[in-house]
């Protein structure tokens, strides 16, 4: 979608040059520069939209154990201003990875209060877990829905 939303401005801003190019003299040195100046809009567009792959190791790496590789991204939202700091994914998951995560995360709510895993932090109301977290100020919110194969992830700078 970012893609197509880059490629939409660029384009935009092309037929805005394309106008002022028509009002000055059709030399090569002003064709040259028309036609130089799309990619960098392009690529400006590509990077105000954050086209990028998301990282399920940021997550594995909170959870502690892995969610598999057949994963589906559904949602994965970025903003990164001087103040505000928030990373949302939404990941759909395999039947192989769930029933794994599933079985990982059972393995944490049986273990004994005094085991080194902070079973605090997680808490299972049907089956659906909630991981809350805050370290080096940044609030770390999961949701993990066993029924609904999903993952979703919130990173929110404090």
């Amino acid at each position: 979608m970012t893609i197509f939303l880059a490629l939409f401005f660029t384009i935009l801003i092309g037929l805005i040059l394309f106008i002022f190019y028509q009002f000055t003299n059709k030399s090569k040195w002003v064709t040259w520069i028309f036609l130089s100046l799309l990619i960098p809009i392009f690529i400006f567009w590509l990077y105000l939209f954050n086209w990028r792959e998301p990282s399920k190791d940021r997550v594995e790496s909170l959870l502690g154990f892995s969610i598999g590789d057949d994963i589906e991204v559904l949602r994965d939202d970025y903003y990164d201003e001087l103040r505000d700091y928030d990373l949302i994914y939404k990941i759909k998951l395999s039947d192989k990875a769930i029933r794994q995560i599933d079985n990982n995360l059972q393995q944490i709510s049986t273990f004994p209060l005094n085991d080194s895993i902070s079973k605090s932090n997680w808490v299972k109301e049907n089956q659906i877990y909630y991981y809350n977290k805050t370290q080096n100020s940044l609030f770390y919110d999961v949701k993990i829905d066993i029924r609904a194969k999903t993952i979703e992830y919130q990173e929110t700078k404090m």
